[in-house]
């Protein structure tokens, strides 16, 4: 007997398009078990939230208008279900503080994509 079993939805959210593209090419292998979606800013993917049933969440923390930390809560506000993941270059204490009661875990660039996806 077969199950029709969903695709996980993983959002991906940077402001560099680069590391979007470069996301894009490197997850190809779960496209089969992950509907994958990419925002370019914090306030595309509260968009995409809102549009959206989405799984996990991949964050930057620093992007220009609303930050990852910010972005986080509202997901967190709008979709508590949802696993939000910060991948940033930032490890500043400050920084991390923030994250605590927002996100799940924190991942440091630079990274595997297979660290990414065995999170």
């Amino acid at each position: 007997m077969r199950f029709n079993v969903s695709k996980a939805t993983a959002l991906f959210v940077d402001d560099s398009d680069n590391i979007l593209q470069g996301l894009k090419r490197s997850l190809r292998s779960v496209r089969r078990e992950w509907e994958l979606k990419f925002a370019i800013s914090g306030e595309d993917a509260v968009k995409t939230i809102q549009e959206n049933h989405i799984d996990i969440i991949v964050s930057d923390m620093r992007m220009p208008g609303m930050n990852g930390s910010e972005l986080l809560t509202h997901a967190q506000h709008m979709a508590p279900h949802t696993f939000r993941l910060v991948l940033s270059g930032q490890c500043e204490e400050e920084v991390i503080l923030q994250l605590l009661g927002v996100s799940h875990q924190y991942l440091a660039k630079p990274f595997e994509v297979d660290l990414i996806i065995d999170t």
